[in-house]
């Protein structure tokens, strides 16, 4: 049986959850029915070693910024040499791109709206839902990750329900599982599960994530209950351009000695079971991964 190929289409194949949902696409349908090529509007990070399948192709356009006009040539080009049998592309930056999948023949074109970001987080940019209708004639079928992003495909996009799936972000339950009573310490974190009471949250530090937010609701709670100074950390995963405000935050509260912010992480599973407690400071979420 000849092999399905799949070309996913993301702004940037970097750490992030719509890019872990990819990677977990990749990694668990059979490798026997479909092929995959990863195809990045802008660049292509280590990120892909979590992907472990030896045959992906990954592609990097280096796109500046604005709009991807000048490349449209070049993408048409190389969606007619690849002649995938799907273009699955992934929020609003990617679906400029459907159209072109249109023109190249391509037979299924699938659209999945993974969520919001901080420039929109509600959908409710009038230009955005303008760019939205516009590509519609151009998409086979549309994926959303969370009821409210179905609803939204319905109300503000007018995508009838035929041409629509609503599926959520998955869990793997083998991996994240509840911890040992008290769990391990993962190796370099300064705190101990036990002695020390850990709150944190993991994600790229970007805007929509808010980790400011929670980086001064930490120095608030420890202002606020001076008894649990000793007790109270705070952890924080992940790397993104908000890290030094972040750091700023706890620094001015003199809390940034009971906080660890050690950047991106591979063993979030064992991280996830050390925390007391876990917050979602988002802006906006679709199905969030690391709430899941």
């Amino acid at each position: 049986m000849k092999r399905r190929r799949i070309v996913h289409v993301v702004y940037s194949f970097s750490i992030g959850g719509l890019e872990n949902v990819v990677v977990q696409l990749i990694n668990r349908l059979p490798a026997d029915r479909y092929e995959h090529i990863v195809l990045s509007l802008t660049t292509i990070s280590d990120f892909k070693e979590r992907i472990e399948r030896p045959d992906v192709q990954f592609i990097a356009l280096n796109k500046q910024p604005g709009h991807a006009i000048p490349l449209y040539p070049k993408i048409y080009r190389l969606l007619r040499q690849l002649k995938p049998d799907v273009l699955h592309t992934c929020n609003l930056a990617a679906l400029e791109l459907v159209p072109l999948g249109w023109l190249a023949r391509i037979p299924s074109r699938i659209h999945a709206e993974h969520g919001w970001d901080a420039h929109d987080p509600n959908g409710t940019n009038p230009r955005y839902i303008k760019v939205r209708k516009l590509y519609k004639p151009f998409v086979s079928h549309y994926i959303a990750v969370s009821e409210d992003l179905n609803d939204y495909l319905e109300r503000a996009i007018g995508i009838p329900a035929k041409h629509r799936s609503l599926i959520a972000n998955g869990v793997d339950t083998d991996l994240f599982q509840p911890a040992e009573c008290p769990p391990p310490a993962a190796p370099w974190c300064p705190f101990q599960p036990g002695k020390h009471w850990l709150l944190g949250t993991v994600g790229r530090m970007q805007t929509v994530k808010n980790q400011p937010s929670l980086a001064r609701a930490f120095v608030r709670l420890r202002h606020e209950h001076p008894e649990a100074i000793d007790r109270l950390r705070l952890v924080l995963i992940g790397e993104g351009p908000l890290r030094g405000e972040v750091e700023r935050i706890l620094r001015e509260g003199n809390a940034l000695d009971a906080a660890w912010l050690p950047g991106p992480r591979d063993d979030i599973p064992d991280l996830l079971r050390q925390l007391d407690c876990f917050v979602l400071p988002s802006q906006a979420e679709g199905t969030s991964c690391t709430l899941g």
